[in-house]
């Protein structure tokens, strides 16, 4: 989710940034999983800069 606008990002715009594109078999998990991590360190980067 975006921080200034709570939007998540499109799904096709995250597979457009990959290296290896994934095939569509495997772009919905690949996707989530790459989704979750930019999550996760977004929210460790933002905790640790409020505190």
């Amino acid at each position: 989710m975006n921080l200034f606008t709570d939007k998540q990002p499109l799904r096709e715009d995250i597979a457009g940034l990959m290296i290896q594109k994934p095939s569509l078999k495997e772009r919905s998990t690949k996707i989530e999983r790459v989704t979750h991590k930019i999550y996760d360190f977004v929210n460790t980067f933002i905790s640790g800069f409020v505190r």
